[in-house]
């Protein structure tokens, strides 16, 4: 009896860690008018409200981002902001690089483009969030950015940070 109960508490755990990954996407829009940083929490095709779902984590494998703004001010920083757990000390910025771009039609205006590839961890019950920062200049038009990310969810051994591929 011992030894049957012991094999399907085994068998449970396998299958747990087992679980094929799901694919999560995620995008956050920032817009910067009268003011040099924006920050605001992503939005996530799974979870509720942006919140990556308790006793989950999710590893990012890819961000991209684009930028549109007026010429006379110069976006500094477009970062992807994660935490494994909520200790304040486990923030991890994941920094992306842009290119600028003058476009001359229609209106003279400039874009920002990046992409790259990233391992950054997010843990259950916690936000992804955006961060954006530029040069203060005309506050019209202001500056827009969309983040995209990818990833996968991992498993998450409760009590610690370790995760398992």
């Amino acid at each position: 009896m011992r030894f049957t109960l012991l094999l399907a508490l085994a068998c449970s755990a396998f299958a747990q860690q087992s679980a094929p990954p799901a694919i999560v996407s995620g995008v956050c829009q920032t817009i910067l008018d009268n003011k040099q940083i924006d920050s605001r929490p992503c939005g996530l095709n799974i979870g509720n409200e942006g919140f990556v779902p308790s006793g989950q984590a999710v590893r990012i494998n890819h961000v991209s981002a684009y930028c549109i703004g007026p010429i006379d001010r110069n976006l500094r920083m477009v970062r992807l902001d994660t935490q494994l757990t909520n200790a304040y000390t486990d923030m991890h910025n994941t920094f992306v690089r842009m290119r600028r771009n003058e476009v001359r039609s229609p209106g003279l205006h400039a874009e920002y483009q990046g992409s790259q590839l990233v391992e950054a961890y997010a843990g259950g019950g916690l936000r992804i969030r955006a961060t954006v920062t530029a040069e203060l200049g005309a506050i019209a038009p202001p500056i827009t950015c969309e983040i995209r990310f990818q990833g996968v969810t991992v498993n998450h051994i409760s009590g610690g940070a370790s995760m398992i591929p």
